[in-house]
């Protein structure tokens, strides 16, 4: 399966860890007293300050952390992308008694807003501490990815450039700038972005026109947009053209109709979408219709310099196993 996460929204991760007791066999073994799990929380992919500890369970319900004891912990884990976990007491005799059951299982549960475009990867790891104050990593250090998802538009008009050799004519694609559009996804409700660029939002429609605060995207003599619609989960969504470049039609109703969907390669969900849409000179023109109507292609290919390219949110949890 995969799970979309829109810029703004709340990711879910589950982290596992299986345990011991001791480290080594025999009369070489060595008491372990804590366990420490880390996350780099993306590298900025995640609001370090919405990142919250939900849940950790130990064990056969050995132990479940109250309320108190997680909010304690998410200020550490915020602090420095660790979790602490204390495994053995000091005893009699300067001697450790471990807390739980051997091969007890720690179960983490975090959340934390992805705020990121593009391709977000997490990065966990875990390591113990042994009596003699030796730190010891666990072996593994499985990485989540999130991806989301962006749209650019490439905005043109066909020039005659001659003829080919059984003389039908030879057209040029003329990237047109000023053409202005906004995106609605299937509730009829429009794309916003917000000012700093880490959170999208849909408004409502109130009397059928589009919302003053809805995010538009001008197309560029250069083929694409000022900006791209960044931060999307897959679905379906609709571009439409609020205005027109000068001299040329505006497109009435829906300009394209877009499905983005999720397509795993290698563990990686990498779609590159061009939108072409097309615009004669003349009067204002229907959305649907024969010659002389709107063109909008959607070609699947690989991520290169330039293209509009579509990253669909994928999170899945992966165990850190010893």
């Amino acid at each position: 399966t995969v799970d979309n996460y829109e810029l703004g929204e709340t990711a879910e991760y589950t982290l596992k860890l299986d345990t011991a007791n001791w480290d080594g066999a025999g009369a070489e073994a060595k008491q372990i007293i804590s366990y420490t799990l880390s996350d780099n929380l993306a590298d900025g992919g995640l609001d370090i300050a919405t990142v919250t500890i939900t849940g950790i369970v130990i064990g056969d319900n050995e132990h479940t952390y109250t309320p108190d004891e997680l909010t304690d912990l998410t200020a550490q884990f915020r602090a420095n992308k660790t979790i602490v976990i204390p495994w053995a007491d000091k005893g009699a005799n300067d001697e450790y008694v471990s807390r739980y059951n051997n091969a007890a299982q720690i179960v983490i549960t975090y959340t934390g807003t992805v705020i990121k475009t593009g391709e977000v990867e997490n990065t966990l790891s875990a390591s113990y501490k042994l009596a003699d104050d030796t730190d010891k990593d666990v072996d593994g250090a499985p990485k989540e990815t999130i991806y989301n998802s962006s749209i650019d538009i490439f905005k043109y008009t066909n020039v005659p450039d001659g003829v080919n050799d059984t003389g039908e004519p030879i057209f040029v694609k003329i990237p047109l700038a000023g053409a202005k559009f906004v995106l609605k996804n299937d509730d009829g409700k429009y794309y916003q972005l917000s000012a700093d660029e880490k959170d999208v939002s849909w408004l409502e429609s109130v009397d059928g026109s589009v919302p003053a605060r809805a995010t538009v995207v001008t197309s560029t003599d250069a083929g694409t947009g000022d900006k791209q619609f960044v931060g999307l989960k897959d679905g379906r969504y609709a571009l439409v053209e609020i205005e027109a470049p000068d001299g040329y039609n505006k497109i009435n109703g829906d300009a394209a109709a877009i499905t983005v969907d999720a397509v795993t390669d290698e563990n990686k969900v990498i779609i590159a979408y061009s939108g072409e849409v097309l615009n004669n000179a003349g009067t204002e023109l229907p959305a649907t219709g024969g010659i002389g109507t709107t063109i909008f292609t959607v070609v699947g290919g690989i991520l290169m310099a330039g293209a509009a390219v579509l990253y669909i949110t994928k999170k899945r949890s992966e165990d850190s196993t010893r």
